[in-house]
Formats: structure tokens, sequence, C-alpha cells
């Protein structure tokens, strides 16, 4: 069996283009059979076996070392809110309905998710500490969503502009904590300047989901 590139090596993500094709992502084995017949060795024409787009994903979190583990193969399925890489995302039910019950108990308000399930490479290289993103992100197993703020503020927002967004951050904040979500606050703490905030552009939720055995 021969290796072929790229190596099992977690620096070689930060050169993957976003969002790349999978044969720059997969790991794959050149594999050639080989028989002995009477004395007479026949070997077989090389086949590729590369990793399919599920196992490439799995493979992210296993070379970036995400602490909360490797989903399963049953955990990937068609997600709405999917903002990754790849066609498929890891899903939670629990998240996914107590979402549907947010959407519900919110309405008339519209919700909107700018950001839904990253997958590992994604949530380090595409999005960024900048973001406020974090290695052990809970968007990572489909149990996270930040949630647009409206209305929309412009870069230098007025102040009515401003206390709409504010109280439109509050409700769903609110009613997001009542369900049960974990929402990040949206304002930095002066006691605790490395805590994550928020801020008042989008709603972040998140709960802390169990990998299915």
């Amino acid at each position: 069996m021969e290796a072929l590139v790229p190596p099992q090596d977690a620096g070689r993500w930060a050169a993957v283009p976003h969002p790349g094709s999978l044969n720059q992502k997969s790991l794959a084995l050149r594999v050639t059979a080989a028989v002995d017949a009477s004395g007479t060795l026949v070997r077989s024409a090389p086949a590729l076996v590369r990793q399919d787009e599920i196992d490439t994903i799995r493979e992210e979190y296993i070379e970036l070392g995400v602490a909360q583990g490797v989903p399963g193969r049953g955990q990937f399925g068609v997600s709405a809110t999917n903002t990754g890489d790849y066609t498929v995302a890891v899903t939670n039910g629990d998240f996914n309905s107590l979402f549907v019950a947010l959407q519900l108990a919110l309405q008339p308000l519209s919700l909107r998710v700018n950001s839904g399930y990253r997958n590992p490479v994604h949530n380090a290289y595409h999005v960024g500490k900048a973001s406020g993103a974090v290695s052990d992100s809970w968007h990572q197993y489909g149990c996270a969503a930040d949630l647009q703020t409206f209305p929309t503020l412009p870069v230098f927002p007025t102040a009515a502009q401003l206390a709409a967004a504010q109280s439109y951050w509050d409700a769903v904040a609110d009613q997001a904590l009542s369900l049960g979500f974990i929402v990040e606050q949206r304002d930095p703490d002066p006691q605790h300047a490395d805590a994550s905030f928020s801020g008042v552009g989008h709603v972040h939720i998140e709960l802390k989901c169990p990998l299915a055995p």
C-alpha cells in the first residue's frame, strides 16, 4: 500500500482553500494486490481507496484535536443551517427541537441563522479568532447558532437603531434562556476581559451536547 498526499498533519489544513475540493482534503491509499501463483508473482492493477466526505470531515476532528471528540458517521446529515465547507453537517435532535420551539415562541419575530454548523477547519481558519470562534465551539457539533439581530446595524447606528437592536437581542436571549439554551453575553465584562461576548449584532445560543454513543 502507498499513502498518498495530503499527509496526516494538522498544519496542512491552513493551506486548503475555502471550501476546497474533497481531493484536496481526503486521505487516500493506493492498493495493489499480489498473488504468488506457482512461483510467479502476479500483481493487480493499483486501486485508489479514498476517504468519503463524512470521513474527511471526521478526519478534521482528529487532526485538529477538537476537545469534545469525533462524531460518529451516523450523526451526519443534511442541515438547513449548515454553514460549513461540506454538503453534510453534524446534526443534533435536541438542539433542533429546542430551536423550533424558540422560533414558535418568538413569532412574529423572524429568526435568521448567520452561522450554524461549522466543520473544524472552517471554524479554525475560515471564521477565526477575530470573530470570537473558539477551538471547542459547539458549532462543530450542530449545537450552536448565531442569530442575526434586527434591524441590521450600519457601521454608525443611530441611537434609535441601536435601541431597537438591543430590544430584539433581549427578546431573543430571554426566550432562549427560558427554553434551556446557553446564551453568550452581549457586552464585554470589565471584570473578565477574556470572556467571550457576542455584541449586539447577533445572539449566540448553544447547548452542550454529548456525543451519541
